[in-house]
């Protein structure tokens, strides 16, 4: 085998090797809400414009709402921070909240995965309290490998 061969193999080798990088891609909060159903929609509406989200997508009797907020961060092109929130309803006119908080960046228009932001942890932080007042259980943290 010729010496090219044979630094080539070594270099797919190695190159096979590497550890593949792990991005914290979204977290799910779930929470008893402690105000009634139709309120505890109303709130997440309100809360979320004050933080400077745009509703995209909600439905009032589904209970659903998602919202958000794009930026620029220094380092890339464009991002932005999402939040989903679903109402599940409880036997007590009260509801479960479920939040999902995940940040995309975006390169010439392409959005892909990437850490989420420390802002829209805090955001969905702030949103559980005000609009939940139950406790909170972070419910999962997804991974990317």
């Amino acid at each position: 085998m010729s010496r090219a061969r044979v630094a080539w193999l070594a270099l797919v080798i190695i190159v096979g090797c590497t550890p593949v990088p792990t991005w914290e891609t979204a977290r799910e909060y779930r929470l008893l809400s402690a105000t009634p159903l139709d309120a505890t929609y109303g709130c997440v509406v309100s809360v979320t414009d004050s933080l400077g989200y745009t509703v995209r997508a909600s439905d009032r009797a589904g209970g659903f709402v998602r919202v958000e907020r794009y930026y620029v961060p220094y380092v890339h092109w464009q991002a932005r921070d999402l939040i989903n929130v679903s109402t599940i309803p409880r036997g007590d006119a009260r509801a479960t909240l479920r939040l999902t908080a995940w940040t995309e960046e975006t390169h010439r228009d392409l959005f892909g995965p990437t850490d989420i932001s420390p802002r829209v942890l805090a955001d969905a932080t702030q949103l559980a309290a005000r609009c939940g007042g139950g406790p909170l259980t972070v419910w999962s943290d997804t991974a990317r490998t």
